[in-house]
């Protein structure tokens, strides 16, 4: 997975104000600094901010956003990029740890229940979920196993009751796909903490999630699963038969 970690205090800052990426980008060119600068701001640009690809923007753009907000760059989520420090250390060092806490902001603030619209699943929200699911396998390598499971049950009973209610064709099969990858985790946590029949059972739920809709990534994580569950009890002929299905 890459190693940006979702603005999450940005992305918040939009869906308070009601704005598309693109209304904000418009208002961003709208400020004194937009004018005077000729600012080109777009809704892919707002994207990769949101998106942790760019930790801290232009100086343009850093006072543009400030006029426009109210807020300094740090209160809105951007970070200075620190020097002598390698990015490859920051992901395995900082970014887990970060990732946990900027999932717990994301479901604080996503307000599900504000985003109601013709469904149960507004605008913006399969988006969001989709990145605290990516924030929970960032957080993986560094948070106790049973914390990961508690939170990541939590999750999966409040994504649950999503599919219940009123939602698309459409809704419906990007929330199976992240309710599989969601149990797939579940059941490398179940693994780590020694229960084997719960990791078994939430790899099998993945597998046929992924089936469902045909996501076939997903599909040959639950293999991957297998392998590493055989590896480990030292099924060697099933850790070969896995890796090739999958």
């Amino acid at each position: 997975m890459p190693d940006n970690i979702p603005n999450v205090q940005l992305r918040a800052w939009r869906n308070e104000h009601q704005l598309t990426r693109a209304d904000m980008a418009d208002r961003i060119n709208a400020t004194p600094t937009g004018i005077a600068e000729r600012l080109a701001c777009d809704e892919e640009r707002i994207r990769r901010w949101e998106a942790g690809e760019v930790s801290w923007p232009h100086t343009s753009y850093r006072r543009a956003l400030t006029q426009l907000t109210g807020l300094q760059p740090e209160a809105l989520g951007f970070r200075q990029n620190r020097r002598g420090q390698g990015r490859l250390i920051e992901a395995t060092t900082i970014v887990p740890m970060d990732a946990l806490r900027a999932e717990a902001d994301l479901y604080g603030t996503m307000e599900l229940a504000q985003q109601l619209q013709a469904s149960d699943v507004g605008t913006g929200t399969l988006e969001a979920l989709a990145e605290a699911v990516d924030l929970l396998c960032r957080a993986y390598p560094v948070v106790p196993a049973a914390t990961l499971r508690d939170r990541t049950q939590k999750r999966l009973a409040q994504i649950t009751r999503l599919l219940s209610g009123r939602i698309t064709l459409d809704q419906h099969r990007e929330l199976l796909v992240i309710t599989g990858w969601l149990t797939a985790l579940l059941g490398c946590v179940h693994y780590d903490l020694g229960e084997r029949e719960e990791a078994e059972t939430a790899r099998r739920t993945a597998y046929e999630m992924g089936r469902q809709v045909g996501h076939g990534e997903l599909m040959g994580w639950a293999y991957e699963m297998y392998a590493w569950f055989a590896l480990v009890e030292g099924r060697y002929e099933d850790v070969v038969t896995a890796a090739r299905m999958g």
